[in-house]
């Protein structure tokens, strides 16, 4: 009888054990939740420090150094990653609270957004001090991107067009529009090997030379509206609102898999040779998942869902970050779908989280979206 007991006792201690969290205890997350953002730390999900801001809601974060950088309507802010005390704030028409962060990158911050009947543009700040460097305006449009600056040159979707610009004085290189009669372009585009790839409201997405704003390829979608692409080992990723998640040959624009969901496609993320994004069905209110898949062939590793519509997400030092409408961070073991720990907000978390490891790292929107190719 005693050896049945102590066997039982030991299977217990062994399930009571901690799970052992990759990671370290300084890096840090930073998520703009409604009205608030918090630092977390990544490893135990205990809060920081949060900051608010009355009646405007944060975008995105992104961080270079010790500042943090976020967008409200019609402001981009600065604020110290230390204590969330804010450094300068900005204001133009031409920023708009879309979700997506503002770029960072050598000490400037680049935002751009615009709505219909608002003014339109992208500004380049001066990210210590937020002085206006440079700015170009296209007047009322739609559009709203997260530019990406690859060798000098500054790549925006805004309006119906995909903008090069010189990341330094703001000189337009090229303008390539994709129609007269759509809407808008609101995906963010990504750069690699020469190609600058992105989401045109003509449901198609389009490959570009990144030096003449040449097309290289196409690739129609039928009647579905591409999401923001992600590069990836010579492989481009993106989802659309008409429940599918595409994985074509970034050189010729072939078909590699396709994988279909419940809902509409969030950006994807691709590590660990996985292919991580979420699933929201908005028509239904339910089934919202996360995804991870093999991204050379797109079957399933794993997957998980929650009680609302879920944001965008991060993967940092084996741990994936996403949170959603049912007002929690998730982290979750990138490789096996094993969660280590949820973290309350008062607001849906519908942005991407941002992860500065303790060596200064930066995981955020873009930096998961453009990988080697």
């Amino acid at each position: 009888m005693r050896k049945y007991l102590l066997f039982i006792i030991i299977i217990i201690s062994s399930c009571s054990k901690p799970i052992n969290i990759p990671g370290d205890t300084n890096d840090v997350i930073y998520l703009g939740s409604g009205e608030k953002i918090y630092a977390i730390d990544a490893q135990t999900g205990t809060q920081r420090w949060v900051t608010e801001s009355k009646n405007a809601t944060f975008s995105s974060v992104s961080v270079e150094d010790d500042l943090l950088f976020t967008q409200t309507s019609q402001k981009c802010i600065a604020l110290s990653t230390k204590t969330g005390e804010q450094k300068w704030e900005y204001s133009s028409r031409a920023i708009g609270s879309s979700g997506v962060p503002p770029l960072v990158q050598k000490n400037v911050v680049y935002t751009a957004a615009g709505f219909i009947f608002i003014a339109t543009g992208i500004t380049a700040l001066d990210a210590k001090t937020g002085k206006e460097i440079w700015s170009y305006s296209i007047g009322q449009a739609a559009g709203s991107s997260t530019p990406i600056v690859v060798n000098g040159t500054l790549y925006v979707c805004m309006d119906r067009s995909l903008f090069a610009f010189n990341a330094t004085t703001g000189e337009k290189k090229w303008q390539y529009v994709t129609t007269i009669n759509e809407l808008g372009t609101h995906t963010s585009p990504v750069v690699g090997n020469g190609v600058v790839y992105f989401g045109s409201g003509t449901k198609k997405v389009i490959a570009l030379d990144a030096e003449s704003g040449d097309k290289r390829w196409e690739f129609s979608i039928g009647n579905a509206e591409p999401g923001s692409p992600t590069l990836a080992n010579g492989i481009l990723y993106f989802g659309t609102d008409t429940k599918k998640i595409y994985a074509l040959d970034a050189k010729t624009g072939l078909l590699k898999w396709q994988f279909e969901t419940s809902g509409s496609v969030g950006t994807p993320t691709v590590a660990n040779d996985l292919v991580y994004f979420s699933s929201i069905d908005r028509i239904n209110n339910k089934d919202h998942r996360f995804y991870a898949l093999n991204s050379q062939t797109g079957t399933i590793q794993w997957e998980f869902e929650t009680n609302g519509e879920i944001g965008g997400c991060v993967v940092a030092n084996g741990i994936v970050y996403f949170g959603s409408n049912d007002k929690k961070l998730y982290a979750f073991s990138a490789l096996y779908g094993t969660k280590y720990w949820e973290f309350p907000t008062e607001d849906a978390v519908v942005n991407f989280p941002c992860v500065v490891s303790k060596s200064g790292k930066v995981f955020n929107f873009s930096s998961n979206r453009a990988q080697s190719f």
